[in-house]
């Protein structure tokens, strides 16, 4: 018999180890998730819903909210009418964040360098790319 899981239930055994953040808390979090494997909606934003399954996580990564972005925007919003017009228990967007590039300074102690490394600094950020404040 296989375990089934809700979404209240993934996000409260995952929400610190995969750094999950609930973006709709007026949802329904005892939808189950019945099939294993997350998966991308690619095609199905497109249009092609046939293959879609019902109870399956998908992933909004940086190549659907791009598409999504250059879609006039009653096309993208008839687009997720349709993809949600399935039972999707959870989406998963990935690209929530902006990485912006610090770079350090050198640092000299004797014959020793430290530092000079060029490092991320993650910002979060909404759905249209912008920083809360």
């Amino acid at each position: 018999m296989k375990k089934q899981i809700t979404v209240e239930d993934l996000l409260q055994e995952r929400e610190k180890a995969l750094s999950l953040e609930l973006l709709t808390p007026e949802a329904e979090l005892g939808r189950p998730i019945t099939h294993p494997n997350p998966t991308s909606p690619g095609l199905a934003l497109a249009g092609f819903t046939e293959r879609v399954r019902d109870g399956r996580a998908q992933v909004f990564g940086e190549t659907e909210m791009a598409y999504l972005e250059h879609l006039e925007p009653e096309l993208a919003a008839n687009r997720l009418r349709e993809f949600f017009h399935h039972e999707v228990p959870v989406v998963f967007i990935t690209k929530g964040q902006r990485k912006i590039p610090v770079q350090y300074a050198k640092l000299t102690r004797g014959r020793r360098v430290y530092g000079g490394q060029r490092h991320y600094m993650p910002i979060r950020v909404n759905m249209a790319g912008v920083m809360p404040v």
